[in-house]
């Protein structure tokens, strides 16, 4: 997993089964929304690193029946530091 800061957060997840090869592919999320709490994340991209599958905005996504849905992160996102990566 990785979170980046620039002029959105984004999320990279990495080993997300792929919906063509179920071989392990990444999904990219990009901000849509936050609050002093938590900030609303959407998939915006898929990549399958087996069968080069590649969506390209979250209708593909969740139209692929890839297991992918929003997610709530708390703002205060406690030992993540953005700019990290983590493996796992």
């Amino acid at each position: 997993m990785t979170l980046a800061e620039g002029e959105a957060i984004v999320l990279h997840v990495a080993g997300t089964a792929c919906p063509a090869c179920s071989g392990k592919a990444s999904v990219f999320y990009d901000m849509k929304a936050s609050s002093p709490d938590a900030v609303l994340l959407l998939p915006s991209s898929f990549r399958c690193f087996l069968c080069s599958l590649e969506l390209n905005t979250q209708e593909e996504i969740f139209a692929s029946g890839a297991r992918v849905s929003a997610l709530m992160v708390p703002n205060q996102a406690g030992n993540i530091t953005l700019g990290e990566s983590y493996d796992g």
